[in-house]
């Protein structure tokens, strides 16, 4: 089992250069050139890896790695569709390439709800997933805005969705929070968005994830610590997880334990890094706990690593 510890010792590629102009989404999906990186989400009462959400990055013709985030912002739903359609399947193909270390996690894909109503699930699902996975942990992360303001298509993909394996969380749940100066304010805005969410009727979120701008810092914040709780009980109530993102040292991480958060996600657990990167550092750490449980005291045999790697 790989905890919290084993992955702040990691090393992960540098974080991404601002796209170049001239550069858009569905030139660099018809050149293949998104890759799909990986950021550890951290179980903060057992210490350990519970999950991955996936990030988009752009190569480009240097070699260099681009942060996605502008062409997203700027980018056609048709070009959206088919990057969250490779997102899935990269994420189907990452269970499988996972298990085989005996690591199984739950992978999160940021998408909107429109996007959503136009991906081909089932068809991806019965294509690309693995025999060997025999139970699908995929969520897909809706921003908290994009949910309320499609109440009614949430309802009608929700079966769908849960039908076929998948679960749905709500991300960048406070983000509009920051700019309010009354507390007060803050609290009827999240009782709006639990009355909103309330419509949804049988419609469940697996997660609430905290936006990085409460987070950021909430150990310095009262305000902010009590805008925190006020959402993570909300979560509870909800029968949801609440995931705090951005979390960066661990004055923020103690703070957020002791508020009663479930998850944690950032740089103080690590940065978003390649596949292969994941693959390796999972199994490294594999296979020192096996040989320190083993306590063995002739050389242990030569590892190979993960059968991807071998195939590279």
């Amino acid at each position: 089992m790989t905890s919290a510890s084993d992955l702040r010792e990691t090393s992960p590629t540098d974080w991404p250069m601002p796209a170049p102009d001239g550069f858009d989404l569905e030139h660099a999906l018809r050149n293949n050139q998104i890759e799909y990186w990986y950021q550890p989400k951290i179980d903060l009462s057992k210490k350990r890896l519970i999950g991955l959400e996936t990030f988009a990055r752009l190569c480009n013709a240097e070699g260099n790695v681009v942060n996605a985030a502008e062409l997203i912002a700027n980018a056609s739903p048709r070009a959206l569709v088919a990057l969250s359609e490779r997102a899935l399947i990269a994420a189907l193909q990452t269970s499988a390439n996972l298990l085989e270390i005996g690591v199984e996690v739950r992978l999160a894909i940021n998408v909107t709800v429109a996007t959503l109503t136009r991906l081909p699930i089932p068809e991806i699902v019965q294509k690309y997933r693995s025999r060997r996975v025999k139970k699908l942990d995929v969520v897909f992360d809706v921003p908290e805005k994009n949910v309320i303001e499609e109440i009614e298509k949430m309802k009608r993909i929700s079966r769908e969705l849960r039908e076929a394996g998948f679960s749905i969380a709500i991300d960048d749940f406070g983000a509009s929070l920051i700019s309010i100066a009354q507390r007060e304010e803050a609290y009827d805005r999240i009782g709006q968005t639990f009355a909103a969410i309330s419509q949804l009727g049988n419609v469940r979120f697996s997660e609430m994830k905290i936006d990085r701008t409460l987070v950021r810092r909430v150990s310095e914040s009262e305000d902010r610590q009590k805008v925190c709780s006020h959402i993570i009980s909300m979560a509870h109530s909800c029968g949801s997880a609440a995931v705090a993102v951005g979390v960066e040292n661990q004055a923020d991480l103690q703070t957020l334990t002791g508020l009663g958060c479930d998850i944690g996600q950032g740089f103080l657990f690590g940065r978003p890094m390649t596949e292969d990167e994941l693959l390796m550092m999972l199994w490294d750490r594999s296979v020192r706990a096996k040989e320190a449980q083993a306590r063995v005291a002739t050389p242990a045999p030569a590892h190979t690593g993960p059968a991807r790697l071998r195939q590279a």
